[in-house]
């Protein structure tokens, strides 16, 4: 099934996005490839070489040939915004799903500096705002901007909006937040680390032990998450490229 429920769709799909250009980037010549969305649905790749063999590194590329084509669920280029992101993954029918008992999850895929971060967390990280106290409410005005919020923030607050439309059911709402790095589990909320991963025939997969956080809002939501975070394995000191795995 897919988010919303429908038996006949994909279970599984695929959104790509184009980071855009940032000042730090070599100049466009340098590049060893160049991709753009020729479509909403195709990325095109071109593959470049260097001009001669003995061409200097930071020398201008040429094209190999023609352009491959591939095809995604959609694809986004680089001027799309995070608004365009959530409607592309389907965000507000994932967190339904996931209300109504499937499993769902989100996945942010990609090398180092590609923009995974931005993309799940926010243009800023919610430990590195300052708006956020670990472990502490804060007014939802001083939240940021819903059309730029990433994923996780955004998930988070439509789930809430969603349950208090739920007027026929009492939910409460918890969290746990555990990293993945070199193979080890940890407990971004516990400070635990090499915790268990287990199987059981009712659960299923499940980690041992892990911490949980009973949440009232979903700016307290927002802030457990943002304790969590500070917690994270990084690229090096006062990096917010993160290292490992968390969920």
């Amino acid at each position: 099934m897919n988010a919303r429920g429908d038996a006949d769709a994909k279970r599984i799909q695929v959104v790509v996005r184009v980071r855009p250009r940032l000042p730090s980037d070599a100049p466009p010549e340098q590049d060893a490839f160049a991709s753009e969305c020729a479509d909403a649905r195709t990325l095109e790749v071109e593959v470049r070489s260097r001009a001669r063999k003995d061409a200097n590194v930071g020398g201008a590329r040429q094209s190999n040939g023609a352009a491959k084509q591939f095809a995604f669920d959609a694809c986004l280029d680089g001027d799309s915004s995070q608004a365009a992101v959530q409607a592309a993954v389907d965000m507000q029918g994932m967190v339904g799903a996931a209300l109504a008992g499937y499993p769902v999850m989100l996945f942010a895929f990609g090398q180092t500096g590609s923009g995974k971060t931005h993309t799940i967390i926010g243009p800023e990280t919610l430990q590195d705002q300052g708006r956020y106290q670990p472990g502490v409410d804060t007014p939802a005005e001083q939240a940021p901007d819903a059309a730029e919020a990433g994923l996780l923030s955004a998930s988070i607050r439509a789930a809430f909006v969603q349950l208090e439309g739920a007027s026929e059911r009492t939910y409460e709402v918890s969290v746990t937040v555990l990293e993945v790095y070199n193979e080890s589990i940890s407990d971004l909320l516990g400070r635990r680390h090499n915790t268990v991963l287990r199987q059981d025939a009712a659960k299923g997969f499940y980690v041992q032990g892990l911490r949980r956080v009973v949440c009232r809002s979903a700016e307290h939501t927002e802030a457990v998450v943002a304790k969590a975070l500070l917690h994270r394995c990084v690229a090096a000191p006062g990096s917010v490229c993160p290292r490992a795995h968390a969920c």
